[in-house]
């Protein structure tokens, strides 16, 4: 069971970034390019706030106070937020902008490695939380963002390509 608790918890995250990378590579034109918009924007809003969150909240890893020996080594200092459940659900919230199925999916998977960064001894479950919270406020402000820096996108993409007339 430790060592299935060891994978989700630091090996996880990367196999959940090569699906998507692969997912992204079966989709549309178009799907590509909202799906990249919503992670760009979900990602950059979502480590802003874990950045601005760490500054005002410390919260000591369980093996600094609780007692307790975590499954592998880890470095001592702020567990808050946990960044690998941040990232994991960055990747299912942008997700879910062209997927609700797999949104739903890689936000499991990503309580999976929120869990296992629990249950291995390096995280507090605020940590956990705090992840999520910022990935879902991140994808809050992409939700208002993406459509109007797509259409600013989209019509001067459409300037350059329409011919000059000449009178």
């Amino acid at each position: 069971m430790n060592l299935f608790i060891i994978f989700c918890s630091q090996y996880l995250l990367y196999v959940l970034a090569a699906a998507a990378i692969l997912y992204w590579a079966t989709l549309s034109r178009r799907a590509k390019r909202r799906l990249a918009l919503y992670a760009t924007l979900t990602g950059t809003v979502a480590f802003i706030l874990a950045k601005i969150g760490s500054a005002l909240y410390y919260n000591p890893r369980p093996f600094m106070v609780d007692h307790v020996t975590s499954l592998f080594a880890h470095n001592p200092g702020n567990g808050f937020p946990s960044d690998h459940t941040l990232a994991a659900a960055t990747l299912a919230f942008a997700l879910f902008a062209v997927s609700k199925k797999w949104g739903i999916v890689f936000f499991l998977l990503a309580l999976a490695v929120g869990s296992a960064r629990v249950s291995a001894g390096v995280h507090h479950p605020i940590d956990v939380i705090g992840g999520i919270v910022f990935a879902a406020a991140g994808y809050s402000a992409a939700c208002v963002f993406a459509p109007k820096l797509h259409s600013l996108i989209t019509r001067r993409r459409h300037k350059i390509r329409e011919p000059k007339t000449q009178s």
